[in-house]
């Protein structure tokens, strides 16, 4: 279920989508003697949709930061019981070459560097790393989707709270937990 802020994104990549397709049409109209347009407006599609493409992958990027980051403030509540916190580290890419985010987490009011980032949680970003138009690959262009999943080490979770579930990675908090509370 989409919220409010995600149908206004969807909605404004609508709009801009049916404004390329109107320019679009108004180019293939014209004509010449060689037929020299057609190659113009081939090649102007195909920019178009790179354009699109690049829209469209910022304004996914968008939605998944919106649906982690309630993840993290459901995280950094269960963390803050053993004293650690989280730190998120992401990017976006228009032309979608950001595959994953990196969740650091540090010790809560950390005095040395060793309390500091000293585990990372990743998040995986499901893409198609090849666009085609016209049935040809667009080189360095990939396709973002807003399906992401959550992992640590070689373990998959749907969800921030189904991969807290999951024995290693309790474990290895568990490490750090009795590591720095040791006195």
């Amino acid at each position: 279920m989409l919220t409010t802020k995600q149908t206004e994104i969807i909605e404004q990549i609508k709009q801009e989508f049916e404004s390329h397709n109107e320019l679009i049409n108004s180019r293939k109209q014209s004509s010449s003697l060689l037929n020299l347009q057609t190659i113009i407006s081939d090649i102007q599609e195909r920019d178009d949709f790179i354009e699109e493409t690049m829209v469209t992958n910022l304004a996914n990027y968008r939605v998944i930061k919106e649906k982690v980051q309630e993840e993290i403030v459901v995280l950094n509540r269960e963390l803050e019981v053993i004293g650690f916190c989280t730190d998120l580290n992401l990017n976006a890419n228009p032309r979608g070459r950001i595959s994953h985010w990196n969740v650091h987490l540090s010790k809560i009011n950390a005095e040395s560097k060793e309390c500091i980032n000293f585990m990372t949680i990743g998040i995986q970003i499901t893409r198609d790393d090849h666009a085609y138009f016209n049935e040809k690959p667009i080189d360095n262009l990939s396709i973002i989707s807003t399906q992401y999943t959550w992992f640590y080490g070689t373990y998959r979770a749907t969800n921030v709270i189904s991969l807290l579930k999951n024995d290693y990675l309790r474990d290895h908090l568990s490490y750090y937990w009795e590591k720095f509370n040791k006195n």
